[in-house]
């Protein structure tokens, strides 16, 4: 009677152990397909670091990387931007005028280029001060998925007419910034948000006066 107590016991951890085991390895692999799937989702959203320089700057356009594509995350001076141009979405300029002082800076429709560079059919994108609609730098951090931009678009209530194809950056009186997050909805329907960095003010007219750009967008 000992005995067979003795090895009922004895095969009672044995099964007890391997069970504990095979839970122990299901766990990690069920950890494992999270990690996966949250991954996957992760991967519908593109995230770059994009510095522009105004089409005013010395050398012009065909110098300058001013031209902005945004789902890429890439500048352009004009040859490369004649190459992408279905990609393009804005433009970058900056200038001072007078009197009184006003400092210029600001991103505008690929269009209004003119027809002389070959952008002027080009499909338009949207653009809005998504500062001013309560986007905070807390809110753009937080975009980790691509339905996270649809979400907090819809929550702030940004609308889109159709009208919003250019945009200020700085105040005019003294070139600070006037909007930090700027929402978009580039010209293949792609949504997202761009933050600008820090950027030296008040800098001569024929300067690069370059923006640097944090972009998360779509896939």
């Amino acid at each position: 009677m000992t005995i067979k107590v003795s090895n009922f016991i004895s095969r009672f951890y044995y099964f007890h152990t391997m069970l504990m085991k095979l839970i122990a390895i299901w766990l990690i692999i069920f950890a494992g397909c999270i990690s996966g799937c949250k991954k996957a989702s992760d991967d519908n959203l593109l995230s770059y670091t994009i510095t522009v320089e105004s089409a005013n700057a010395t050398g012009g356009i065909t110098v300058n990387k001013c031209y902005l594509d945004l789902y890429n995350g890439k500048s352009f001076a004009y040859d490369e931007a004649k190459a992408h141009a279905l990609n393009l979405d804005f433009f970058y300029y900056y200038t001072i005028a007078s009197p009184p002082i006003l400092y210029v800076r600001g991103f505008d429709d690929i269009r209004f280029c003119g027809a002389s560079t070959g952008f002027d059919t080009v499909t338009t994108s949207l653009i809005d001060y998504a500062s001013n609609y309560g986007v905070s730098a807390a809110d753009f951090d937080n975009l980790k998925t691509s339905g996270d931009i649809d979400r907090l678009q819809s929550q702030k209530q940004i609308d889109w007419t159709g009208n919003e194809i250019r945009a200020e950056v700085s105040n005019l009186n003294d070139d600070s910034p006037y909007c930090q997050i700027f929402a978009f909805v580039t010209n293949n329907r792609k949504k997202g948000f761009f933050k600008i960095l820090p950027y030296t003010t008040q800098v001569p007219a024929t300067d690069k006066a370059p923006l640097t750009l944090v972009v998360k967008i779509q896939r």
